[in-house]
């Protein structure tokens, strides 16, 4: 069958994504019958584009050694115990200090999540880096 031999191409290519994308199409004909060829090769295209930067920001983080890889700034407690700056943290995940050469220093009592937090930022700045460098190739 064609069909079969062009997703094994596409796995040769390196490109699992689109594969993966193919194969879905495939398994539901129906739903992609009213779709035109352009379209379905967009739609290819997007899932090797969000496969390819969802690789990378995984290898970024990896690079970093970021002790708790599901660090997220979205999921971080603003208890009033804490005395965390929602507005500051904020600020920080736009990563501008990495931009400007400034350091971030955080300083608490055992337990109240600087870690966390720490390991949180730098997932943020893999992210921005990431899609920093997709907007600039763009």
């Amino acid at each position: 069958m064609i069909n079969l031999e062009t997703v094994k191409a596409l796995r040769a290519l390196h490109l699992p994504g689109m594969a993966r994308e193919l194969e879905s199409q495939l398994e539901d004909p129906q739903n992609c019958k009213s779709l035109s060829f352009e379209e379905r090769l967009g739609m290819m295209v997007d899932a090797k584009t969000l496969s390819r930067r969802t690789n990378t920001v995984k290898r970024r983080i990896k690079e970093a050694r970021v002790s708790e890889s599901t660090a997220n700034i979205e999921e971080i407690e603003y208890h009033e115990d804490r005395h965390l700056d929602e507005g500051l943290i904020t600020k920080l995940v736009t990563c501008s200090y990495i931009r400007d050469n400034h350091h971030v220093v955080l300083k608490g009592a055992t337990g109240a999540g600087k870690s966390y937090i720490a390991n949180a930022l730098g997932i943020a700045a893999c992210r921005k880096a990431v899609q920093d460098t997709l907007c600039a190739a763009a």
